[in-house]
């Protein structure tokens, strides 16, 4: 039969066929749920999340919005992808849970016997779990001030300047309160830098977005539903004497009057192989085409490069940037053109960033290797992360309103065997709630071919053209819903190609299509 034209590159989309067996809440989605998402997503005052997903009507209610958060791998919030690497205290889902949550949504979210679902988890504060720590030390008592913006972090000088050098060989963060904090990183800084910023500020520590100082050193980063941190026996982080110990803090948008004390613990300990965290890329020193410089309303690509002189191990890797990036990849080339990726970061979001992504393995930099690092950022109104309205010409800073593009690493020298003897994490995949397993297994995928759907223009405005094989388009049923799974729009019937959507609010919304046994599904933007 003959095709509708497609104006645009077409998205090749993942659909699931029915299946004789039932995906149910109670058997299948309520342990990757309770496993998952239900540490920050729960009805208690530890949620730092706005939505409660404890319940089957909880899941009910945002099943369309969970699909869809699912699907582009911004839920849950690990950043970097898993296709290459394992990472220590990884926080993605497995391929076979994304399909049993997708099937479950398209099966419509049968709840099943519900005395066959695990008991729903209690969230409670985590709790220390270091008994003798070498450093023990809190934020001082911290009100935290009622802010109309959601990049408030702020720093605390916590230890004064050790005079030797020690290795970290275990490190926790734990905080009182979960509600008001999205991440904490823990420095190393040897300047007067942070103690020049602390008098500056006539509140309790100083406030700071980005890096702290040129010669700060991450030690750890952590966000909720993080674990304490043991670097393998005989291995330590080195923390150069005349440090002070640093912490900062990224508070909620809402945690204002909220008083933080999050306590932090430190364990030292001979070490017969010492890792360095060290800065390897920045904006300031490793560019390929300097300066650094992201135009008002532009979308741009920018790269640094550095080469490694000697053979090194890579433990993990730090990105640090801000509001206006959106995706980036770092890669090792080696003096014979073999490739090895180090970040793979489809989604950035400054919000979700952890500290170091620690591989499970060491990974075997060569001598004469090239770094290379590469993120696109979006200056433009259409990205809703870009905290300058209109758009301004940006260059590298530390506050909210500029840009970063900073790449840490902990490494060592190379010692034979390193990338297949040295475990960082043996767990495979996080262990699941009371043990829980998903009872059935979600049936085959089949890949609409890249001739059958696209929609456009996306963003749009007062219409949206649906370009698809016209057989599959006729009498279909078109859904369209909000990002907090509300359906806005239902058209039955559908015999055009045209939707009116003029009525819309200005969003990102999702598009359902659906045709005899399949559901087409698309994400788009109304101006």
């Amino acid at each position: 039969m003959k095709k509708i034209i497609l104006l645009f590159a077409l998205l090749i989309t993942t659909v699931f066929y029915s299946s004789a067996q039932t995906i149910t809440w109670a058997d299948d989605v309520a342990c990757i749920v309770y496993t998952h998402c239900t540490r920050c997503h729960n009805n208690t005052p530890n949620s730092i999340a706005a939505l409660s997903f404890v319940s089957y009507n909880d899941m009910y209610s945002q099943r369309h919005a969970i699909d869809l958060y699912i699907d582009n791998g911004n839920m849950p919030p690990f950043l970097t992808s898993n296709k290459h690497h394992r990472f220590v205290d990884e926080k993605s889902l497995t391929q076979k849970e994304i399909d049993l949550i997708h099937q479950w949504v398209k099966q419509g979210c049968v709840q099943g016997n519900v005395a066959n679902a695990p008991t729903p988890p209690v969230i409670a504060l985590p709790q220390p779990t270091f008994s003798a720590p070498d450093i023990s030390v809190r934020v001082p008592n911290f009100t935290v001030p009622i802010t109309t913006t959601e990049n408030f972090r702020q720093c605390f000088i916590l230890t004064n300047p050790s005079t030797a050098v020690k290795y970290l060989s275990a490190i926790e963060v734990v905080p009182n309160t979960l509600r008001a904090i999205y991440s904490v990183y823990v420095y190393a800084d040897t300047s007067s830098i942070p103690v020049a910023k602390d008098s500056a500020d006539t509140s309790l520590g100083f406030e700071n977005f980005g890096s702290i100082s040129p010669s700060a050193k991450p030690l750890f980063g952590w966000m909720n539903g993080s674990l304490p941190y043991y670097y393998p026996t005989s291995f330590g982080l080195q923390i150069d004497s005349g440090s002070r110990i640093i912490a900062q803090v990224d508070y909620a948008e809402d945690a204002g009057g909220k008083v933080d004390s999050t306590l932090i613990n430190l364990q030292f300990s001979p070490v017969l192989r010492a890792i360095e965290s060290k800065l390897i890329l920045s904006h300031n020193n490793n560019l390929i085409h300097p300066p650094f410089l992201v135009k008002a309303d532009s979308v741009q690509t920018i790269s640094e490069s550095y080469t490694v002189n000697t053979d090194q191990s890579f433990y993990g890797v730090m990105p640090m940037l801000h509001y206006l990036c959106t995706q980036l990849n770092v890669i090792a080339v080696s003096p014979l053109n073999d490739t090895t990726n180090l970040a793979d970061i489809p989604y950035w979001g400054a919000i979700w960033s952890q500290g170091y992504f620690m591989y499970n393995q060491p990974i075997h930099i060569k001598a004469g290797s090239t770094i290379y690092a590469t993120a696109t950022f979006d200056n433009t109104y259409l990205n809703n992360n870009n905290p300058n309205n209109p758009p301004q010409n940006i260059t590298g800073g530390s506050t909210a309103d500029d840009e970063e593009m900073l790449f840490y690493f902990q490494l060592s020298s190379y010692a034979i065997g390193d990338e297949t003897t040295v475990m960082l994490d043996s767990t495979p995949h996080l262990a699941h709630y009371l043990n829980c397993q998903a009872t059935h297994t979600p049936s085959g995928v089949e890949e609409i071919q890249n001739n059958e759907i696209n929609i456009f223009p996306n963003p749009c405005n007062e219409e949206l053209r649906i370009a698809i094989d016209e057989l599959r388009l006729k009498n279909s049923g078109v859904e369209i819903y909000d990002l907090v799974g509300r359906k806005v729009l239902t058209l039955l019937n559908q015999k055009s190609e045209i939707i009116n959507v003029s009525a819309l609010p200005a969003g990102i919304y999702l598009l359902k299509i659906i045709s005899d046994k399949k559901t087409f599904t698309q994400k788009f933007t109304k101006q």
